[in-house]
C-alpha cells in the first residue's frame, strides 16, 4: 500500500493472490472503511483488458463503491452516466500523459451545509457525525512527484471540503505555479474564506492591476518614440513623393505592429467588447459581494469597482495618441514642412561633409576670416538674476476700487470723472467726442458707437 493508509487482513491477502496470479498488470477499486477513509476493508475487481505494462478497463464496467453510476445506468443508459463528461479525455494511442486532473486533497470545510456529510466537511464529522478528524495521507513524496504530471496537464479541478483551507491544495497551486505552462485551473469553493494567504494574493492581485494604467503609458511613450524614429527616415528618404507616402504608410503599420502596439490593441478589443465587458463587470459584483471584502480597505473596494472605467479612459487616450501620431505623420509629407525639413537635413549634411574635407588639410583651430554678428541678446549667468519683489514697486497712494454695475453692461460701465479724448473712426472721418461719465452714465452710447481708434 502506498501513502499512510492501511488494509485489513482480507483486502491484503486479495492484492497478494492477485499479484502471484498472473503475468499481467491488474487494476481494482479498494473498498474503504466508513469511520477510516484510510483503512482498506476491501478490493473488488472489474472487467479489463490486461497486458505485461497496461490496465484498460472496459467502457461499461463501474466502480464497486459508485452506486449513482450504477443507478443512472440502469435507469436511463450509459448517456446519463455522469462518468461521460469525461469521454472527451479518452487518451489516444501515443498519449503518455493525462491532461486533466481532479483533486480532492482534503476534507477541510468551514460549513455544515444539510446536503453533505462527513467525508466531504470536517465540520460535519467533528459536529455532526462524532467522528475523529481524518489523517491525510498526503506526505512530501506525493507532492515530489506531482511537478512531472502538472507539465502535462490541459486542465485541473479541486473540490473539497473547502479547497482554500487545504494546505495540501496550497503546494499544489505553488507547483503549478512554477510551470512554463499552466494548465487552467478550477476551484469548487464556499466562497467564504478570508485567510491572510488570500489577503497576500489579492493585495499582489491588486498591485499588478494598478500596474496597467501605468503600462499604457508606457505604451504611449513608446508610440512617441517610433513616431520621432520615423520622421527622421522619412527627412532621409531620397525617393519621390510617392515613395514617401509608401514609406510613412508602412511606418503607420510598424507603429501597429510593433510589441507595444500589439499589445495594446489586443487589450483595448477585449475593453470594447460587449459580452467581456458584461462578464468583467458581473465578476467584480460577485467578488465584491463576498464576505470577505468587508476586509478590504475602502480604497480598494472602490479601486475595484471603477477599474473598467479607468482601463477604458487611459486605453482612450493612448489610442487617441496612435491615431493622432499617425495623421500627424500623413500630414507631416503632404505639407511643406516635410520638405523645410528634409532642405535642412540636406544643409547641413553637405555642411558636415565639407567639415571633414577641410579638417584632413586644416586644423580645427585655424582662423577662417570670416565674422559672424553676435546676436543681440545678452547672456548672463544665473548667478545673476535676482528676485522680483513685489513690494519694491509697492505705491504709497491708497487704491481706490471701481464699482461695476449689474451684468450686462459691467465690461463698459466704470466710474470715470473728466475723461477727455479724440477718436478717428475707421472710415477715416474725424470726430471728436466728449464724453462725461459718471457712475457709469454714458458707457451704452460709446459701446453703440462705431469702431474707434484711439489718436493720440
Amino acid at each position: 500500500m502506498c501513502g499512510h493508509g492501511a488494509a485489513t487482513p482480507t483486502a491484503w491477502a486479495k492484492l497478494l493472490f492477485w499479484r502471484d496470479l498472473g503475468t499481467t498488470e491488474i487494476g481494482g477499486f479498494g473498498i474503504s472503511a466508513a469511520k477510516d477513509p484510510l483503512l482498506i476493508e476491501d478490493v473488488r475487481l472489474v472487467k479489463q483488458i490486461c497486458s505485461a505494462v497496461t490496465v484498460r478497463f472496459d467502457d461499461g464496467a463501474v466502480a464497486p463503491g459508485c452506486g449513482l453510476c450504477r443507478w443512472q445506468r440502469e435507469s436511463a443508459g450509459d448517456a446519463a452516466m455522469y462518468a461521460r463528461v469525461y469521454d472527451h479525455l479518452a487518451p489516444h494511442a501515443d498519449a503518455d500523459w493525462p491532461v486533466h486532473l481532479e483533486l480532492t486533497l482534503s476534507s477541510d470545510c468551514n460549513l455544515a451545509c444539510a446536503m453533505c456529510n462527513g467525508a466531504f466537511s470536517s465540520t460535519i464529522r467533528r459536529r455532526r457525525e462524532g467522528l475523529a478528524p481524518m489523517r491525510s495521507p498526503y506526505g512530501d513524496e506525493f507532492f515530489e512527484q506531482l511537478p512531472a504530471l502538472l507539465a502535462h496537464l490541459h486542465t485541473t479541478k479541486f473540490l473539497g471540503g473547502e479547497p482554500f483551507l487545504a494546505k495540501e491544495n496550497l503546494r499544489v497551486w505553488e507547483l503549478m505555479a512554477d510551470q512554463p505552462e499552466r494548465p487552467a485551473c478550477h476551484v469548487t469553493t464556499n466562497g467564504t474564506v478570508y485567510t491572510a494567504r488570500v489577503a497576500d494574493v489579492l493585495a499582489e492581485v491588486l498591485r499588478l492591476a494598478d500596474e496597467v494604467p501605468r503600462d499604457f503609458a508606457k505604451v504611449a511613450g513608446s508610440l512617441e518614440q517610433l513616431n520621432q524614429s520615423l520622421r527622421e527616415q522619412i527627412v532621409n528618404h531620397d525617393g519621390q513623393r510617392g515613395g514617401v507616402l509608401a514609406e510613412v504608410f508602412s511606418g503607420v503599420d510598424v507603429i501597429e505592429n510593433s510589441d507595444a502596439g500589439r499589445s495594446f490593441n489586443a487589450f483595448y478589443r477585449l475593453l470594447l467588447d460587449p459580452e467581456l465587458i458584461e462578464g468583467f463587470d458581473a465578476a467584480v459584483d460577485a467578488v465584491l459581494q463576498r464576505g470577505f471584502t468587508n476586509e478590504l480597505p475602502l480604497a480598494e473596494s472602490a479601486f475595484l469597482r471603477q477599474y473598467l472605467t479607468t482601463l477604458q479612459r487611459e486605453s482612450a487616450q493612448v489610442r487617441g495618441t496612435l491615431t493622432d501620431l499617425s495623421r500627424s505623420l500623413r500630414r507631416f509629407v503632404e505639407t511643406q514642412e516635410y520638405r523645410e525639413h528634409k532642405r535642412l537635413a540636406d544643409a547641413i549634411g553637405r555642411a558636415e561633409q565639407v567639415a571633414m574635407a577641410v579638417l584632413r588639410d586644416l586644423p580645427a583651430t585655424h582662423p577662417l576670416g570670416l565674422g559672424l554678428d553676435l546676436t543681440s541678446m545678452t547672456i548672463s549667468s544665473i548667478g545673476g538674476w535676482t528676485l522680483h519683489n513685489p513690494a519694491d514697486v509697492r505705491t504709497s497712494e491708497q487704491v481706490t476700487g471701481s464699482r461695476f454695475l449689474p451684468a450686462g453692461v459691467a465690461l463698459f460701465e466704470r466710474n470715470i470723472r473728466g475723461l477727455d479724448q479724440t477718436f478717428t473712426t475707421d472710415d477715416g472721418d474725424a470726430a471728436v467726442l466728449q464724453v462725461e461719465v459718471q457712475q457709469g452714465r454714458g458707457a451704452r452710447r460709446a459701446a453703440a458707437a462705431p469702431c474707434l481708434k484711439a489718436r493720440g
